[in-house]
């Protein structure tokens, strides 16, 4: 601290810089040089610019020789000190600029208060006038310079608008601060969004389990409707394959057998050739002529069926149908809001007047005494075809197809082929004033209905959760396009289901 103190006894009270070429007054006092002289020349005065004492005319300025000694050693101690503390060998952690000395961390905080610091590698020449080379303190806010007190006083900034930098240093400091606020603002701003980006995140990875889990249940669920339904038509098929191949088998046991017995008769014949006694060849051909003629009036009465294709199509299709059917269900159950997304298996767009759109035929709550048709608006006139009817045990209903539109001919006509329930609750299959008795193991809750127009055949199927029954099989030649129709009397209903 003893060399700071020197130090500041060394600075020229004009430039507030150390003295550069001392220059002692009469009075004692000692200035730099030239800023003794730029003060005298400029103020018109002789006096002392410390003590105002009165300079004599024509005086020397003397150089202070001993002053110039002090500051040759402390600028090459400074020198040596290059790099370290000024007044130890510690690492600098700031620059005095007042005292133009680095300073350590312990001296720091020791050092006289309202020096202005700065970062230790700041070079010191770029914050001195490069006119007066004094530290810049002061602000021109006419020509937005820093400048030093010099320039203010008697340089080129004398009558400008000046303030200390330390003064502007808190109004920027204010600004910033303003700054400051706005940045810490945006700041929670973002960071509220990132907390909600995190939270949409995580709602978005939940909704993902959760829809992989939906659909895996559903698509699960599907899978055992149709692997159900798979099990089901290729037992089916395996009854029916096992039916035929014992037939077969059967057959093919008689036939053999039968072969068999030929082949012995044959060569009994045969041996017969070589018989030598007239006798023997006589008995013996009486025998087997017999038994020769009821090998040959055997009858072969073994029975094999065909492969019922039919049958398994129309299970095929009504399990299809069934399906479709429970779709919308089965989504409802999984949580799934969805309309009905199953369509009918025919093309009927338009029923005629007084019949609901969905092709439901009731009568229920209805005050009215006569029986209701419904007659599909559009005709079919080629293709394959299959629908399915609910129905009720009882009362009377019937289900067809026909050319015409006119319910008085229902099924006694040359162009109607329907089945119809009877008053007696009985199952009859009616065509062109035809009766033909259908029996049935169990009421017939669900009918379907196979329409092949080509090839001219009506068939109705009797349809439950298990199998397909078929019940009868109609015939014709289809020339004109057959509409769908229902009947109901009064009491019950009938709907095409879709």
């Amino acid at each position: 601290m003893a060399a700071a103190a020197i130090q500041q006894e060394l600075k020229c009270c004009i430039c507030l810089n150390i003295y550069s070429e001392p220059t002692t007054l009469p009075c004692g006092h000692t200035h730099c040089k030239q800023c003794i002289l730029q003060t005298l020349q400029t103020s018109g005065q002789r006096s002392c610019p410390e003590c105002r004492k009165s300079l004599p005319h024509g005086m020397d300025l003397n150089r202070n020789t001993k002053m110039c000694s002090i500051i040759e050693y402390l600028n090459s101690t400074k020198s040596q000190r290059q790099g370290g503390c000024s007044y130890c060998d510690g690492t600098p952690e700031k620059l005095c600029l007042d005292c133009e000395t680095p300073l350590c961390c312990d001296h720091l905080k020791k050092h006289k208060a309202g020096h202005v610091l700065t970062d230790v590698s700041t070079p010191l020449q770029s914050r001195k006038c490069p006119v007066h080379q004094e530290l810049l303190k002061y602000y021109c806010m006419e020509e937005g310079f820093s400048i030093c007190a010099s320039c203010g006083v008697t340089g080129d900034h004398k009558h400008h608008k000046i303030v200390p930098l330390s003064d502007l240093s808190d109004k920027e400091k204010s600004a910033l601060k303003m700054l400051e606020d706005l940045l810490i603002r945006k700041q929670a701003e973002k960071k509220e969004k990132v907390a909600h980006v995190k939270r949409h995140k995580e709602k978005i990875a939940s909704n993902i389990g959760i829809m992989r889990r939906l659909v895996t249940g559903v698509i699960g669920e599907m899978k055992k409707d149709l692997e159900s339904m798979e099990r089901q038509i290729l037992c089916q098929i395996k009854t029916q394959e096992d039916q035929v191949c014992s037939q077969l088998s059967q057959a093919m046991k008689s036939l053999e057998g039968q072969i068999l017995e030929i082949n012995n008769r044959i060569q009994e014949i045969q041996n017969l050739y070589n018989t030598s006694d007239p006798l023997t060849l006589l008995e013996k051909k009486a025998r087997n002529a017999n038994q020769v003629k009821s090998i040959i009036n055997v009858k072969d009465d073994f029975h094999v069926d065909n492969l019922d294709g039919e049958t398994i199509l129309i299970m095929l299709q009504s399990s299809i149908h069934r399906f479709t059917r429970s779709l919308p269900i089965l989504l409802k159950n999984c949580g799934i809001p969805i309309e009905d997304a199953t369509s009918r298996m025919l093309p009927l767009n338009q029923i005629t007047k007084n019949v609901p759109p969905f092709l439901v035929l009731t009568l229920d709550g209805q005050n009215v005494d006569s029986p209701r048709f419904a007659f599909s608006a559009l005709g079919l006139s080629s293709g394959q075809h299959y629908w399915e009817v609910e129905t009720r045990e009882k009362p009377r209903w019937a289900v067809g197809v026909s050319y015409d539109k006119d319910p008085r001919a229902m099924g006694y006509a040359a162009d109607y082929w329907c089945l119809q329930l009877t008053d007696d609750m009985q199952y009859k299959a009616v065509h062109n004033s035809q009766e033909m008795i259908v029996a049935t193991n169990a009421p017939v809750n669900t009918l379907g209905v196979y329409l092949e127009y080509e090839t001219g055949i009506v068939s109705f199927y009797q349809v439950s959760n298990n199998c397909v029954r078929c019940l009868c099989s109609l015939n014709g030649k289809f020339i004109q396009p057959l509409h769908i129709f229902m009947y109901a009397e009064h009491g019950g209903w009938i709907r095409i289901m879709k």
